[in-house]
This record gives C-alpha cells, structure tokens and sequence, in this order.
C-alpha cells in the first residue's frame, strides 16, 4: 500500500478538461468552384486543319466546278435516311467523308465541327430533277442555280409532251419549199398541219423519235427538220429495202440542193 502511495505521489494529477471530452467540431472547407473560362474560337487559319470551310451549310446540294458532276452533302449521322434515297438516283456514288463549320464563319470551336459525307450524281438532266424534288423534300440547301434549272427542264418538258402530240402549229416558219406539177398547175410542195407540228417538236426537242402512224409523213418530217436546221451533210441509216424511197423523198424535197449517194453495209 505504501508503494501505491508513494507511486500516486510522485504522478501529477492533471486537472480535467472538459474540451477533451467534447472537442468542438472543425470547420469543414468549402470546397474550390472552378471558374468557367470562355473558349475563343479558332481563327479561321487553324481552322483550315479541322475541316473544309468552303461550303456551308451542313445539308448541301451543288455544281462541282469544271466537272460533269453534283455534289449532295449530309450529316453522318442521319446516313440512314438519307441514302436510301440517294440510291434511287442514277449514277450515285459514295465520294467521301470530310467535316465541316456549321456557323460557316470559320470561327468556331473543335466540339462544333460536324462529319459530313459527300456523295456525286454524274450531271444529267433526269439527275438534276431528282437531286431537285429530293433537296426540297428533305430541306436541303442548294449552291448555284440548279433548282431554277430543274423548274425549266420540268416546264420545258410538259411543253414537248404537249408539242408531240399537237395537231398543227404556228411556231414553225419553213424555208422556200421546191415546186412540183399537180395536174396543169405548177405549186410549191406544202407539208400537212401535223408534219408541221412533227418539225417544231423535233427542232425543240434535237433528239426524239418521229412514231407516227404508217404513211403519215415521217420520212418528210425528218427531211424538212434537216432544211430548217440546216445541219449538213445528213447521214441516213435504213433498211436496204427503204434506201430509194429515201432518196427519191430527198429529191423531191430538196430539189436541186441535194447531192445523195447510196451504199450498201453487209
């Protein structure tokens, strides 16, 4: 008991602290909020190597410069609506993909760039139509003056449908025709209404099938579209059982401006 005592002696009490019973609760840092810094965009010389800044915007049709071909351009993304439309124009193909600026400022910045694949119709008046009536459909730009093109070409048609079936005309001034002996008299060769209608078209259309019923004129249609357009020499293919008709038909016609020959191809 005396060690104990002794032992407690010499160990200091320490008074009691009630803060290490209950220490105070520390504070807790707020934490860092980071500022948003503003982006510039790049300059339109850094651009050049993201993308290709000639043409905007994203959904494009136009004219390829100095080649026979369109260019359709498209988002990536939406490949799946529009090829399958694509593919029902003749000609299509696959060109590339590229990306492009869809601000069209060449200021922007590298997220903003949208991939773009480019497909090419060689150029034909059917392909313009079709290119035409698909951008409208689908709300696509057009560069240049296709559309105004295509409304031509589609006016211009329901014109020559109208004027192959026409029954006269009054478009068409022919040149002095060679005389003939009807009878007593001496008269000028005279082409029915409907041959003369058969000329306008053909001159209008400049390639066409003259299918007119047996006997109606078409080798005379054919001879008097040559007269008017004066595109000479003509070269005539038919059958060897029609080649005297033909060239007794030119005579007739032509008169003394004619100078033919015949040959026969095995």
């Amino acid at each position: 008991m005396a060690d104990l005592a002794e032992l407690s002696a010499q160990q200091p009490v320490e008074p009691w602290d009630e803060q290490q019973e209950n220490p105070k609760p520390k504070k807790q840092k707020k934490p860092k909020v980071m500022k948003q810094v503003k982006r510039k965009p790049l300059s339109a010389k850094k651009a050049k190597k993201f993308l290709d800044t000639k043409l905007n915007p994203v959904k494009l049709i136009w004219e390829l410069e100095n080649t026979p071909y369109f260019m359709v351009q498209f988002p990536k993304d939406q490949r799946d609506t529009f090829i399958p439309e694509l593919e029902k124009i003749p000609s299509g193909q696959f060109k590339h993909e590229t990306s492009v600026d869809p601000t069209g400022t060449g200021k922007f910045l590298p997220e903003d760039v949208v991939f773009v694949e480019r497909w090419q119709f060689h150029q034909s008046d059917e392909v313009m139509q079709m290119l035409a009536a698909f951008g409208r459909k689908f709300k696509f730009a057009f560069d240049g003056d296709i559309l105004v093109r295509a409304q031509m070409l589609t006016d211009e048609g329901k014109q020559l449908f109208t004027m192959s079936s026409a029954k006269s005309t009054s478009l068409l001034k022919l040149p002095s025709l060679p005389k003939i002996k009807v009878g007593k008299k001496i008269v000028p060769l005279k082409p029915y209404h409907f041959q003369r209608a058969g000329v306008a078209y053909a001159i209008r259309a400049k390639k066409c099938f003259i299918a007119d019923e047996m006997g109606l004129g078409k080798t005379i249609q054919a001879i008097l579209t040559a007269m008017v357009v004066k595109k000479f020499p003509i070269l005539v293919v038919v059958p060897n059982t029609l080649k005297f008709n033909w060239l007794d038909e030119c005579q007739k016609w032509f008169g003394n401006k004619m100078w033919a020959g015949t040959t026969t191809l095995s």
